[in-house]
């Protein structure tokens, strides 16, 4: 069975043996006001942090003064290339201290949840594309939802899910 997920009060509204018809084709979720909403806004900021080379230039610049040093000791001798091998080789040893590149985007989202209240949450991941503003989501996880589910009402399960119409306003 298949999950649907159903707003508490368009379920409410329904007539028991209505209920019991969906159950029979859906797994029914209800959601009350508080867990579902549209997005109204959204702001997004760049977190991101680059990334340093401090701790290779240190190494580098460290190991190449103890070679110049050690070179022209007695009975030793200097060579521009092991100077040059000798600074990749600190420099390798010193971007241990580096800091890594950080790529993160925090985006706020305003959400008007279905009883009218707007709430504001954060999600912060690698990339900065964002939902639309205007979609159905589920709150506070925000999981996109069916469309329907912002604006369900009794008539519309009815019509979506049974396949009738009732009109309320009918005096049998």
């Amino acid at each position: 069975i298949r999950p649907l997920r159903v707003a508490k009060s368009a379920w409410e509204q329904l007539t028991g043996d209505e209920r019991r018809q969906i159950k029979e084709k859906w797994n029914v979720e209800l959601l009350g006001t508080t867990a579902y909403g549209i997005v109204i806004d959204s702001q997004i900021l760049n977190e991101s942090t680059a990334a340093t080379n401090g701790g290779s230039n240190l190494g580098s610049a460290f190991a190449q003064s103890a070679y110049i040093d050690n070179a022209f000791k007695a009975g030793n001798n200097y060579s521009a290339t092991n100077q040059v091998a000798i600074g990749v080789i600190g420099a390798i040893a010193g971007s241990s201290f580096d800091k890594r590149a950080v790529t993160q985007y925090r985006t706020r989202y305003s959400v008007r949840l279905a009883d009218g209240n707007i709430q504001m949450t954060d999600d912060v991941k690698g990339d900065p594309f964002r939902l639309p503003v205007s979609i159905c989501i589920q709150f506070p996880s925000l999981d996109m939802s069916d469309q329907s589910l912002c604006t369900q009402t009794a008539a519309s399960l009815r019509l979506k899910h049974l396949g009738t119409v009732v009109d309320i306003n009918r005096v049998p």
